[in-house]
């Protein structure tokens, strides 16, 4: 009798120190498991703080050892703040370019018509139309600006779905003859289909922009030619012209909002936001655009995006 008791106890006794073996590792394992959640959702939080506060560059990064819903959630959040911070400097960009583009036109305009209101000139049918041409300008420079503006929200938010690039460019192609025509420009194609994902609005408005551009440029008799082409990842557009080139100092400000070589002031209307577009709208589809040109050799413009279903 007295061998079962001393069993019955030491088996109780047993299973009381497992029952606290057990408690113990438990605990341990919260408190690891706490320790591993509490950590990436401090960061986060403080994250979001950063942000709420006005801090647009904060960043959470990668976090080292969480579980794989928070990394995600910190991988969106980060897209977010670059997202909000692109918008944002794009809103100051577009104020400031805006001033600065407005003062010259708005500054004559009030020189001007002070003049005529203290009879330093006269009301002469010529300075009406000094007057109205200012103002035909202004007027065509808050459109060019309205462009760029639907542009970079175009750039935000595009309307995505699968298109063949050449389809594309051979639409627009066919938009650009009769101009190219009337002006003695030669315009050829070889298009190779290349399947992508993007929005056929702004793809086209890409193509139109660079097409205009090429052929706005080349004197008559010259020829723009105009290719897609693939390869395993990749679809290229290219735009090259036998027109006038731009000079080496001036290809880094290519993409520059309202600039303008000096061959473009000397030879054409325009503000110089037409190649910006194209790069806002470019950058959006996740593609890069290069520039290579010599004056008197032409320009070739390429673009390249990724395929909507690389092949390898």
């Amino acid at each position: 009798m007295e061998s079962a008791d001393h069993l019955r106890r030491s088996l109780l006794h047993a299973d009381v120190a497992s029952a606290g073996v057990a408690a113990v590792l438990a605990l341990l394992a919260a408190v690891i498991v706490a320790r591993r959640l509490s950590a990436p959702v401090r960061s986060l939080t403080a994250a979001a703080g950063a942000m709420s506060r006005g801090n647009r560059q904060v960043r959470v990064g990668e976090l080292a050892r969480a579980p794989a819903e928070l990394s995600e959630l910190a991988t969106t959040f980060d897209r977010m703040a670059a997202t909000i911070s692109r918008e944002e400097r794009l809103r100051r960009d577009l104020v400031a370019d805006v001033a600065h583009e407005l003062r010259t036109p708005v500054a004559v305009l009030q020189a001007n018509c002070e003049a005529l209101l203290d009879g330093v000139v006269p009301h002469t049918p010529e300075q009406i139309a000094s007057l109205h041409e200012e103002v035909l300008r202004l007027a065509g420079m808050v459109n060019d600006l309205q462009t760029l503006a639907g542009a970079e929200a175009a750039a935000l938010h595009l309307v995505l779905e699968t298109c063949d690039l050449a389809t594309v460019v051979e639409l627009a192609t066919d938009a650009m003859k009769a101009k190219a025509a009337a002006v003695g420009v030669h315009l050829s194609r070889e298009l190779t289909p290349a399947v992508m994902e993007g929005d056929p609005i702004r793809l086209h408005q890409i193509v139109a922009n660079l097409l205009s551009n090429a052929v706005k440029f080349t004197p008559a008799g010259g020829t723009v030619q105009v290719r897609v082409t693939r390869d395993s990842r990749t679809a290229r557009l290219v735009v090259a012209d036998t027109g006038t080139g731009i000079p080496a100092d001036e290809l880094p400000h290519a993409f520059d909002r309202f600039w303008r070589g000096k061959q473009a002031i000397e030879a054409t209307e325009g503000t110089g936001i037409g190649l910006s577009i194209v790069a806002e709208l470019v950058a959006a589809h996740d593609g890069d655009i290069s520039l290579d040109s010599n004056p008197g050799d032409g320009t070739t413009v390429t673009v390249a995006f990724p395929l909507s279903h690389p092949a390898g």
